[in-house]
């Protein structure tokens, strides 16, 4: 795991430690006078951090063989990481068919500020949907959170298979950690596969979306204002 955590020190000490709504607001002052706009990229850094923090634990866990724990967490790296994907798409419909800019407004404002158990006022949104949307464009994400989510719950995987073995001649149920043997082929490849995504989405996806997003708003600013 060292590599994956040195990749992911990189990550870290990069970082960004603010977002400037007047420098936001120096770039286009018609887009900005639009705090849609000021969420989206507040959202993306936070997906950042989070995803970054999350990984980091993972692979620590998984130095220690600890491999229940690491794939937790890399499901929380899932439903961390379609966040960033959901915004690009989410923004790229609207630049493309001219509609959806409120919905985006009020899904922003879900994901920033939802919760489930009401502490705040917002009603967090199905993590599933957004999952299902990501698996469109990158195919796996879906079966590889559901793998993941057996592991997470207390099923058959996620308990009799990790914590136990059935010697059938003797009708005895040993107990015992299996999650080495069970595990230990996924994790590269999962780690792989997540932060590939995440490098993409960050890096090249968002920015350009985001880009295109902020000219579009600009030019139908007053169109907007009317609605």
């Amino acid at each position: 795991m060292n590599e994956y955590l040195e990749a992911v020190g990189k990550w870290e000490s990069t970082l960004c430690k603010e977002v400037d709504l007047a420098s936001l607001y120096a770039q286009n002052s018609e887009a900005h006078k639009w705090k849609l706009l000021h969420r989206i990229y507040v959202l993306r850094e936070l997906v950042a951090w989070r995803l970054v923090d999350l990984l980091k634990q993972a692979a620590l866990l998984a130095q220690q063989e600890m491999y229940i724990g690491s794939r937790i967490l890399l499901r929380a790296s899932i439903e961390t990481l379609v966040l960033l994907i959901y915004s690009s798409q989410k923004m790229d419909a609207v630049v493309n068919t001219g509609q959806g800019f409120q919905e985006l407004s009020d899904a922003t404002s879900k994901l920033l500020l939802g919760s489930r158990n009401e502490m705040t006022k917002h009603q967090s949104i199905n993590i599933l949907t957004m999952i299902e949307k990501a698996d469109k464009k990158h195919n796996g994400i879906m079966k590889m959170y559901g793998d993941l989510s057996e592991t997470t719950h207390p099923n058959w995987q996620g308990m009799s298979a990790t914590y136990s073995k059935i010697d059938v001649e003797n009708y005895k149920t040993e107990f015992c950690n299996n999650s080495q043997e069970l595990f230990v082929g996924e994790q590269r490849p999962m780690m792989n596969y997540i932060m590939a995504i995440f490098e993409s989405e960050y890096n090249q996806v968002w920015p350009a979306s985001f880009n295109a997003f902020e000219s579009w708003v600009g030019l139908n600013s007053k169109s907007l204002e009317s609605e």
